[in-house]
């Protein structure tokens, strides 16, 4: 559906360059630390910025050159660019650019019904919550019905229950309509939850592109590894098919030869293997996140409730059920 070769901006510290593509119907998100290039790769594709070279394509039409207006997508920004002196009414009719006016508002009430606004159309944007103005945000967006729905961090001002709920009707909504949605965020657990794809960016490159599961489960290098929480990497050897693991061995599926491996603290259970020392606990509810003293330096460790927390000092031995090796981040 849109497909995005080479494509190029340049600043005097900071250059992007991108090859992706994006299908009909889903959700993609553009994810990575704050200064990594999302926002702009999002208004690249709106029109918002021109680019240096590079093309893209919707459809198969090239649209590198088209004024924003005629790309038909929608845009909600991280501020929601809400028009504080309109109501929520005429702020959603801003975006619906039908000529007869019995069509607009029809689309009109159907956006309110759609987002449960019916009961606020009166009411100045002023007096709405975070999560309200969100609403109203997308609402008029998809008043227009776009092809494509730009989304820039828009969970990032909201609290985090609120940010829970609203994620979870941003992707009810998004499969009943069957939207194609390109999403900006820096947030690991949204990315993961919402999305279809991710493409994880770097430094203004996209380092790697997949599906959730994917991405954390089989990093290809050290910063996609580390950008999803917690991890261990240790450099161990592979000799027929075997790590030396502690007093034990493990199976692992690689050929003989030095690794870097990316072990995650769910990864290392309680067994055989590997002696330590627990210097220190993180209680999260669900589970406990030890720091454990080894051989190897300090591993997290991942627990699940067990009922208690071991206190500082407690001997312990980790067994090694699984170990991804990625390439070394420069």
């Amino acid at each position: 559906m849109l497909e995005v070769i080479d494509l190029r901006k340049n600043y005097p510290d900071f250059n992007i360059q991108l090859d992706f593509n994006i299908k009909q119907g889903e959700f993609f998100s553009l994810l990575g630390p704050s200064g990594c290039g999302k926002t702009t790769t999002l208004r690249l594709l709106a029109g918002l910025e021109r680019c240096d070279s590079g093309t893209i394509l919707f459809r198969k039409k090239d649209i590198t050159h088209l004024q924003p207006q005629k790309r038909r997508f929608g845009l909600v920004f991280q501020d929601y660019a809400l028009f504080p002196h309109l109501n929520v009414r005429e702020n959603i009719l801003y975006g619906i650019n039908q000529k007869n006016k019995s069509e607009k508002e029809k689309r009109l009430l159907e956006m309110l019904d759609l987002f449960q606004l019916i009961s606020l159309k009166e009411r100045s944007i002023r007096h709405l919550s975070g999560g309200e103005q969100q609403r109203v945000a997308l609402a008029r967006a998809l008043a227009v019905k776009p092809e494509i729905l730009l989304l820039d961090e828009p969970f990032a001002a909201l609290d985090p229950s609120l940010r829970q709920s609203l994620r979870e009707e941003l992707k009810e909504l998004q499969k009943k309509l069957g939207l194609t949605i390109v999403f900006v965020t820096h947030s690991q657990e949204e990315a993961l939850s919402l999305s279809d794809r991710v493409a994880l960016l770097q430094e203004g490159r996209i380092i790697q592109v997949a599906e959730p599961f994917e991405i954390y489960t089989k990093p290809k290098t050290e910063y996609v590894a580390g950008f999803f929480g917690k991890v261990n990497f240790l450099e161990l050897t592979v000799c027929k098919k075997t790590l030396s693991w502690g007093n034990t061995t493990v199976d692992i599926d690689l050929e003989d030869g030095s690794y870097l491996l990316a072990i995650r603290p769910e990864h290392l259970t309680a067994g055989t293997g590997v002696k330590g020392t627990v210097t220190s606990s993180s209680y999260l509810g669900f589970a406990t996140l030890y720091v454990v003293k080894t051989v190897f330096g300090l591993l997290h460790y991942l627990e699940l409730d067990s009922g208690s927390i071991k206190p500082k000092g407690t001997e312990i031995e980790l067994s090694l059920k699984k170990a991804v090796p990625v390439r070394k981040t420069a």
